[in-house]
């Protein structure tokens, strides 16, 4: 069954790609192909770990992704553009100051091992592990943030600001990096903003972050991808190759941060088994969510401990902002929102997975009809935007934007994040920072690109 949903998946995703005009970031065409490597790789080792799905999975599975193209060709019947030079852009080159960087990193460097430090001393008072190797950080803070505490574990104001600083700036120096590599020449001074952004990635593997990972490599194919269409509007098939082989680089850098981050966490690999072992890691996180949606669909996991309260499974960051400036629900006593419905379901006897897919949440908590009203609204909003956005050659700030809150899309096969983590109080925060990072990086390219220019004349 799995092999009969992975080519009506294939099916849906070349409609999807003819319908969009080969748009490869639209909407329907980013969802199949989020459920496509899932279930491709639920596929490759479907026989090893004795897996499979029911034919109301794949009926599932194939409705929502039909009504997310519905929404999607609805949208394209209505496109907006606007006068050119309705949004202002960045006319010279992004520089990223050494002076910064000086100051910047050491700070940085001492946030980090504080971090470090706190979530080995957390571990060690609950009595998690004791160790001296630093490889072993990862599960450790995994055992440790477990235990109910805050994922912020040092109760220093400053270093939580300096660590989450980084998440943002990194963002930004994503943008600044590929918005030069695509309208100037390569320059040497673009290498400074791989030191931001190499830090941002090491903080998310330090915490086990995959989901981060996804994030980083998302923002950064979109970003990409809306650049080229402004770039080159009318060489399709320049701007496809393009977009192929970016692709494909990003797919073996995740790849390779993925095994880097299974090091981490396991402290050694055999080398006798890299590829077996690399392998079962990688389905463990993708390919297990299609089999964790179905055992839920059948009826095999307990379900009985999840929210009552309408949306409960799926709204949870709302609700818990609630709970937390005193708007106390009944339901919510004793209960965390964002892991009672993630029951842990076993397969194969030996590996287990807690991520089930976007549809699950909406199945617990609205039902199949409006489950197929929700994907028919992000086919239908998600591709009003992504049409605003390529139609008008929006850049700057606004791109960012667009592509913070475009990357659910990219985990819908995964799990939810559209409704419990982008659209949240900490989202706010974490844009306003953005912003400010932004500003700074633009103000100080004009004084840079000004004083490059008289040096150039």
């Amino acid at each position: 069954m799995l092999i009969i949903l992975l080519s009506s998946i294939t099916v849906l995703l070349f409609f999807s790609y003819i319908f969009n005009n080969r748009n490869i970031i639209a909407p329907s065409v980013l969802s199949c192909i989020s459920f496509f490597v899932v279930v491709l790789s639920a596929c490759l080792f479907q026989y090893k770990m004795e897996v499979s799905v029911s034919l109301l999975t794949l009926v599932v599975v194939i409705l929502c992704l039909f009504f997310v193209l519905l929404g999607n060709v609805v949208a394209n019947m209505h496109k907006i553009q606007l006068n050119k030079g309705a949004f202002p852009i960045q006319d010279g080159r992004f520089f990223l100051g050494v002076r910064l960087l000086s100051i910047y990193v050491p700070i940085l460097v001492y946030a980090t091992v504080r971090h470090i430090q706190a979530v080995i001393n957390l571990a060690e008072r609950f009595s998690y592990y004791s160790i001296s190797d630093p490889t072993q950080y990862a599960s450790i803070a995994k055992s440790a943030t477990g235990s109910g505490e805050a994922l912020w574990l040092s109760s220093d104001f400053f270093i939580q600001g300096i660590l989450g600083l980084n998440i943002s700036f990194g963002y930004i120096c994503i943008y600044c990096l590929i918005y030069n590599i695509i309208f100037f020449k390569n320059c040497k001074r673009n290498l400074l903003f791989f030191i931001p952004i190499i830090f941002a990635i090491i903080n998310s593997l330090l915490t086990s972050g995959r989901s981060q990972l996804i994030y980083y490599f998302s923002f950064a194919f979109i970003i990409f991808v809306v650049m080229l269409y402004e770039k080159y509007p009318n060489k399709r098939r320049m701007r496809n190759k393009k977009i192929l082989i970016s692709g494909a680089f990003c797919f073996v850098a995740f790849l390779g941060i993925f095994f880097i981050l299974r090091f981490i966490r396991l402290g050694s690999i055999d080398i006798v088994y890299f590829f077996d072992d690399l392998g079962n890691y990688f389905f463990s996180y993708l390919g297990a969510s299609i089999i964790a949606f179905d055992a839920f669909l059948q009826g095999i996991i307990d379900t009985h401990k999840t929210l009552s309260i309408f949306g409960g499974n799926t709204f949870w960051g709302f609700y818990d902002f609630l709970n937390t400036i005193g708007v106390t629900f009944p339901e919510f006593q004793g209960v965390s929102p964002r892991y009672e419905a993630a029951a842990v379901v076993y397969y194969a006897s030996r590996f287990s997975t807690n991520i089930y897919t976007a549809i699950m949440r909406y199945v617990l908590d609205f039902g199949y009809i409006f489950t197929f009203v929700i994907f028919f609204f992000y086919g239908l909003i998600y591709g009003y935007w992504n049409n605003f956005i390529i139609e008008n050659n929006v850049r700057n700030f606004y791109l960012i934007v667009f592509s913070y809150f475009y990357m659910p899309l990219f985990q819908l096969a995964i799990e939810e994040r559209l409704f419990m983590s982008t659209l949240s109080f900490s989202t706010f925060k974490f844009i306003v920072t953005m912003y400010i990072c932004y500003f700074y990086m633009v103000k100080y390219s004009k004084r840079r690109d000004c004083k490059y220019a008289k040096t150039n004349t």
